[in-house]
């Protein structure tokens, strides 16, 4: 999806994430457009096992690429 956005020249300012809230969906989004601001929802969502899925993977995410989590409610965005 982010491959056909980029061939076409479009250049997001912010992806909003929501989709499968897989690690997959964050790492793909900043692959293609690194400057993006990457945002969501979720954040206090938890899977059949009680784990907040999403905001793990946001945590585990921004540790990697060292950008502060903003969280208020269940929105959160990475910057």
């Amino acid at each position: 999806m982010f491959d056909d956005l980029k061939r076409r020249g479009i250049k997001p300012d912010i992806i909003y994430i929501d989709a499968f809230k897989t690690p997959e969906d964050l790492d793909a989004a900043f692959a293609a457009f690194p400057n993006a601001v990457l945002c969501g929802d979720d954040w206090d969502w938890r899977n059949e096992e009680g784990v907040f899925q999403m905001r793990d993977n946001v945590n585990r995410f921004s540790q990697k690429h060292r950008k502060e989590v903003v969280a208020v409610g269940a929105t959160w965005l990475l910057k």
